[in-house]
């Protein structure tokens, strides 16, 4: 009974879609990234993140009060690091 409760409560279906952007390669096929999918993407710390966001050097996007990275701005930013983006 109990693990019929635990595999059909929507709550468990999130946190199993979670554990599918453990690895950075899972993160390819994303285009939307949170922080810290972010960090584990350019293999930085969480910190190193937010500094870049505060520096210009990669642009963060609000969803509510949530950050989101598009991949593809991350990826620029590390082929191109010193071109500040324009708000």
């Amino acid at each position: 009974m109990e693990n019929e409760l635990k595999h059909s409560s929507p709550l468990f279906e999130i946190q199993d879609s979670c554990k599918l952007h453990d690895d950075v390669s899972s993160l390819e096929n994303v285009k939307w990234l949170t922080t810290s999918e972010a960090a584990q993407y350019l293999r930085v710390s969480v910190s190193s993140i937010k500094m870049m966001v505060y520096r210009g050097t990669i642009r963060v996007r609000k969803l509510g009060r949530r950050n989101r990275f598009l991949r593809d701005e991350l990826d620029r930013a590390i082929r191109f690091p010193f071109q500040k983006k324009e708000k």
